[in-house]
Order: structure tokens, then C-alpha cells, then sequence
């Protein structure tokens, strides 16, 4: 089974830091930027000023790209906020999925982020309401009485905290970020909208600027999904390739490549919900990828 998405940014307001602005800093702590070079702007952050690093939160909050994060965080008292839309097609059953949301995240210390989405609206289609087996996310989708036809409610909520190990903006080699989310199941699973469980989860993420020219992400993690009635739904290891460029202007052109991959699941719903074939709906185990090109850095809000 494959997905792929077609992202759409409404609004983005986020900040990050980069480089020091200074003459020269101590070692370790940097790379030395002169005023003349910076292409975005400067700002003071205790006591000290910097190179502004423009970034954008994922889709659920945390700094990052579409799907994925980066390992960078945001600083210390300062805020993002976007409104998005993610259109997905999944199979099987050709489900037409699309999330209008809200994300925010914040800075508690300069290595601690916390970040949050919220579905506004969530909109899921089924059409192919015939072909057995389910999608994991949204395994109800199409068993709604007034389905094929679109299902609207209000969708999940997601909760997280990233912790930044690692910056190579401030001389470490690479950039390390470990983080944890929980999914609260806010949804209405009987039109489709979700799964009405909890689920969590913790990432590995690291990035590399490339002479602050690109960045690079990869990111490794596990996903705990619990199981709602009548359904086994599997859990998800999943992972991410992404990088943004330029890195260090007010408009970047950003990429992702994300999977999941599922284990536990029957990829059945069970009477007397649906008498879905077993032996088909095994086929729909495969791995999931999804692809997204092309997002603006719009705007940045220093609170």
C-alpha cells in the first residue's frame, strides 16, 4: 500500500537560530557570520547576537518540515504558529483525507521544545467502500451509513516535546534531537475521522547544515497505536529523509521522504462491523511512503 500527499501551507510564523553574529566567538560555540553576509536578519538572545535561521513547524508542531522534524528547536521564549492543510490519498478503498489544522510550538529552554496541532476540521471520503482491508490511521473510514460521501468533524489532538542534544549551528558536529508525542483521540471514529484510541510515540532525529547552505534531516522512531473495538491496528515503525535550501534565507524550498511501516495488524475489521476478506486485506501491509515538495518559510513572530 502507497500514499502520497499534496501539502498546502496557508501561513507559517516560526523562528530558529543559527549562527553567531559576532566578531569572534569561543571555540565550540559556533560559526563565526559577518554582518554583511547575514541574508535574513539579526537578533539578541541573552545577551549575545545571531543569525536568524528561518524554520518552519511540521504539521504537528515541532520544528521540522511536513511530516517529519528536525533536530533543531526552537529558542528559549520564542513562538511558532501555523495553519495548514494535508491532503492524503491512501488505499485501499481509495480514502480521500484531508486535515485542516492548527500547530503551535514554543520554546521552554533553549534546548526544550514543547509543540501541539489541532484537526480544526478533518474531512475523509471513502469511494472504493467494497475493497477489503482498512487504512491503519483511519480504519472506519467508509463504514459511516451515509458513506461513499464525505465525513467533516473536528479531528486529534497531538501533544509532544522535543529535546535538542546536539546543534552543529553552535559547533557540535551534527544536530540531535530525541522527542515524544501522544495522539489524544479527540476524532469521531464512527464517521471515520480516527482511530478513538491513544496512541504515542518517540523519534531519533538528526540534521547536518552543509555550510549553512542546506540542511539535511533523517529520523528514526516507533509509534504505539492502541487497538479501538472490533479492529487490530498495528503499531508503526517509522522514518523520515528531508532537507531544506537554502538554510539560512526568509524562503526555502523543503522536501521530505517518510514511511511507515506496520507490525500487529490484522488489516481486518471484525463482525459486525464488516466481513472483510482476511486473505486480501493482508496485502495492504506494505510500506507506506510519502512524498512532499515545496513550502515557503513565510513569516517570523518574535513574542
Amino acid at each position: 500500500m502507497r500514499r502520497t500527499a499534496l501539502p498546502w501551507l496557508v501561513g507559517c510564523l516560526t523562528l530558529t537560530t543559527a549562527a553567531w553574529a559576532q566578531d569572534a566567538p569561543p571555540a565550540g560555540e559556533g560559526c563565526q557570520v559577518k554582518k554583511e553576509e547575514v541574508k535574513t536578519w539579526t537578533m539578541d538572545i541573552e545577551g549575545k547576537e545571531y543569525q536568524v535561521h528561518p524554520a518552519t513547524p511540521a504539521y504537528d508542531g515541532s520544528t521540522g518540515l511536513f511530516h517529519m522534524p528536525s533536530a533543531y528547536t526552537l529558542p528559549k521564549g520564542k513562538v511558532s504558529v501555523s495553519l495548514f492543510r494535508d491532503n492524503l490519498d491512501r488505499d485501499p478503498k481509495d480514502v480521500d483525507i484531508s486535515v485542516h489544522g492548527l500547530n503551535v510550538g514554543f520554546g521552554a529552554t533553549s534546548k526544550l521544545e514543547i509543540f501541539g496541532s489541532i484537526g480544526l476540521q478533518n474531512r475523509v471520503d471513502t469511494d472504493a467502500i467494497f475493497q477489503p482491508g482498512f487504512v491503519n490511521d483511519y480504519p472506519f473510514a467508509g463504514t459511516a451509513s451515509s458513506s461513499p460521501g464525505w465525513q467533516t468533524g473536528f479531528g486529534d489532538v497531538k501533544l509532544g516535546a522535543k529535546f535538542k542534544i546536539l546543534d552543529d549551528y553552535l559547533g557540535d558536529g551534527v544536530g540531535l534531537a530525541i522527542r515524544g508525542y501522544v495522539k489524544l483521540p479527540t476524532a469521531d471514529e464512527e464517521k471515520g475521522l480516527g482511530t478513538g484510541k491513544f496512541s504515542g510515540g518517540a523519534d531519533l532525529v538528526l540534521s547536518k547544515s552543509v555550510n549553512r547552505v542546506l540542511d539535511l534531516h533523517g529520523m528514526l522512531g516507533y509509534q504505539i497505536n492502541s487497538d479501538p473495538d472490533n479492529v487490530d491496528i498495528g503499531n508503526a515503525f517509522k522514518w523520515g529523509l528531508g532537507l531544506n535550501v537554502p538554510a539560512c534565507r526568509t524562503i526555502q524550498l523543503q522536501a521530505d521522504l517518510t514511511g511507515s511501516n506496520y507490525s500487529g495488524a490484522a488489516f481486518v475489521i471484525k463482525a459486525p462491523i464488516s466481513p472483510a476478506n482476511p486473505a486480501a486485506a493482508n496485502a495492504a501491509t506494505n510500506r507506506i511512503i510519502a512524498v512532499h515538495l515545496s513550502r515557503l518559510s513565510m513569516m517570523s513572530w518574535f513574542p
